[in-house]
C-alpha cells in the first residue's frame, strides 16, 4: 500500500514537472508567431492613412467642383420653373441676371452674376384713359434719328401749346422708364429720355407728370424699326397749324411755324420692360457665380466684353450695371434676351439691345474669384502641367465648369460639362469682325470650343 502510495506521488511528480515545462515549449513558440507591437500598429495605420490621404483628390472631385455641380443644378431647376411660370400664366416671364456691379460699383464686377431675379413682364401701357393720345415729332437736329414723343389728351385749354381740343395728358409715375418701347403709328421707339419732364436717377422711372397746362411729359425716343406710316406734321411746337407758306430747310419745315413739328394725336401701346415678383430670387453659393464674359447666345459675343480697346467692335463693352433678361413666351420657348451695351464706335449712350435669339443661350457656371478673366496667360507653350494651370485660372477652360443651356426653340433646359479644349491646336481669327485679330477674338474661339457638349446639349452625368 505504501509503496503504491510512493508510485502514485512519483507519477504525479512527473505529471506536474511535465506540465510546467510544456508551457514553456509553447510559451517559445508563441513568441515567434506574436502580432503587431503597439509602435508597429502606429506605423502601419499613419503609412494607411497617408495612402487614403494622396489617393482621395484623385478618386473623388473637389469641394469646389461638387458644389459647382449642386450650384448648375439647383440653378437649372429654378429656370425650368421661371419657364413654367411664363406657360401656366400665359403672359412672358423670364429671369435677370444681376450684375454685381450694381451693388458694389465696381466695374470689375460687371461680368459677375451671383443673384439671378424672377421677372415678369407687365402689361402693355395704353395711356391714363380712353381719351389718351400721343403726338410725335422728329427733333430739330436733322443728322439725329431721334424722335419726341407727346402724351396728350382730349380738352379744352388753349394756353397749353397744344392743338385746339388737346391738353397734356396726366403720366403717373412709376409707370413708364427709359428702356421701354412705343409702338405708335406703326413704328416702334425705344425712350432714351425726357424732352419735358424728369427720370429717376437711381430707378430710371419717369417722374410723371401731373397732366395740367403747365406740367407735361414729352420724351426722347429711338427708332428701333421705322416701317410704320409716314410722319405727316400738322402743328408746330406752339400748337399752330402748320403754314401753307414753309418751305423744306435741311429736311425740316421753316418759315412761319417753329419746330418742332407734331404729327396728329393717335393712340399707342408701351411695351414695359420686365420687372421683378414677389419670390425671392436665387442666391449662388458662396464662391460660385455666373460668368458672364463667357455666358450669352451660343456663336455671339458674351454679355459682358470689358476690353475698353474694341472701339471697332460691332458691339462694343458694356460700360452699364442694369441686369440681363432672358424673357420666356407663353410656349415656353426664348421670346428675347435683352441688355444694354454700347452699339457701335461712334455712341457713347448704352442702348438697350433686344434680341430674338434663333441659338440657344449659355450660362456658365464656375468660380467667382476667375471673374474678370485673367490677361497674359501662356496657353500654348510649355510642358502639358504648366498649361493645365494656366487653363485653369480661365472659367471657360476650367473642367469643373458647367454650362446650363436654355433652348431658343424648345425652350429645354439642360445642364453640360465644360469641354476640355486644347489650346495649343486652336486657330484663331477675327471672331468679332472688327478687321483684326486680338485678345477678344481668341477669347470667343476659346469659348466656342468650350462650349461643344453644350452646342449638342448633352447632359452632364449625375446632374
Amino acid at each position: 500500500m505504501k509503496l503504491d502510495m510512493r508510485k502514485a506521488n512519483v507519477a504525479g511528480k512527473a505529471i506536474v514537472a511535465g506540465a510546467s515545462a510544456a508551457p514553456a515549449t509553447h510559451g517559445r513558440r508563441g513568441r515567434a508567431a506574436a502580432g503587431l507591437t503597439l509602435v508597429e500598429l502606429l506605423v502601419v495605420i499613419v503609412i494607411l492613412a497617408t495612402l487614403t490621404a494622396a489617393a482621395l483628390p484623385v478618386l473623388t472631385p473637389s469641394t469646389t467642383e461638387r458644389r459647382i455641380r449642386e450650384t448648375s443644378r439647383s440653378l437649372n431647376t429654378f429656370i425650368a420653373m421661371v419657364q413654367a411660370q411664363a406657360i401656366r400664366t400665359g403672359r412672358p416671364s423670364g429671369i435677370a441676371l444681376k450684375r454685381l456691379s450694381s451693388e458694389t460699383n465696381n466695374a470689375n464686377d460687371r461680368g459677375v452674376c451671383i443673384e439671378v431675379v424672377h421677372v415678369e413682364q407687365p402689361a402693355p401701357y395704353t395711356g391714363f384713359d380712353e381719351n389718351s393720345r400721343m403726338r410725335v415729332a422728329l427733333t430739330p437736329d436733322a443728322n439725329n434719328a431721334n424722335v419726341y414723343l407727346d402724351f396728350v389728351t382730349k380738352g379744352i385749354a388753349n394756353n397749353d401749346s397744344l392743338p385746339n381740343g388737346w391738353d397734356a395728358d396726366l403720366v403717373p409715375q412709376g409707370v413708364l422708364r427709359v428702356g421701354d418701347v412705343v409702338e405708335v403709328l406703326g413704328s416702334r421707339f425705344r425712350i432714351v429720355g425726357t424732352q419735358v419732364g424728369a427720370v429717376d436717377p437711381i430707378s430710371g422711372y419717369l417722374m410723371g407728370n401731373a397732366g395740367n397746362t403747365t406740367d407735361r411729359q414729352v420724351l426722347i425716343a429711338q427708332v428701333i424699326n421705322n416701317t410704320g406710316q409716314l410722319l405727316n406734321p400738322v402743328s408746330d411746337s406752339n400748337g399752330a397749324p402748320i403754314s401753307s407758306a414753309y418751305f423744306m430747310a435741311g429736311g425740316f419745315m421753316a418759315g412761319g411755324n417753329a419746330p418742332p413739328y407734331w404729327s396728329e394725336p393717335v393712340k399707342y401701346k408701351i411695351l414695359r420692360q420686365p420687372t421683378p415678383t414677389a419670390q425671392a430670387p436665387y442666391q449662388l453659393p458662396n464662391g460660385i457665380a455666373i460668368d458672364l464674359e463667357a455666358s450669352g447666345i451660343l456663336g455671339g459675343l458674351p454679355f459682358h466684353v470689358s476690353n475698353g480697346n474694341e472701339r471697332d467692335a460691332l458691339i462694343n463693352e458694356t460700360p452699364d450695371d442694369t441686369p440681363i433678361y432672358v424673357m420666356f413666351n407663353p410656349e415656353g420657348s426664348i421670346e428675347r434676351v435683352q441688355q444694354k451695351r454700347v452699339v457701335k464706335a461712334n455712341d457713347t449712350l448704352p442702348l438697350s439691345v433686344l434680341t430674338r435669339p434663333t441659338n440657344n443661350v449659355a450660362l456658365l457656371v464656375g468660380r467667382r474669384e476667375l471673374i474678370p478673366a485673367a490677361t497674359g496667360l501662356n496657353l500654348t507653350t510649355g510642358t502639358e502641367t504648366e498649361i493645365e494651370l494656366e487653363k485653369a485660372k480661365l472659367n471657360w477652360l476650367n473642367t469643373e465648369s458647367r454650362w446650363i443651356v436654355v433652348g431658343a426653340q424648345t425652350g429645354s433646359v439642360v445642364t453640360t460639362e465644360n469641354a476640355f479644349v486644347n489650346t495649343k491646336t486652336l486657330t484663331y481669327y477675327d471672331a468679332d469682325r472688327d478687321g483684326d485679330t486680338d485678345d477678344l477674338d481668341q477669347r470667343m474661339i476659346q469659348i466656342q470650343a468650350a462650349q461643344e457638349f453644350a452646342r449638342e446639349m448633352n447632359r452632364s452625368g449625375g446632374s
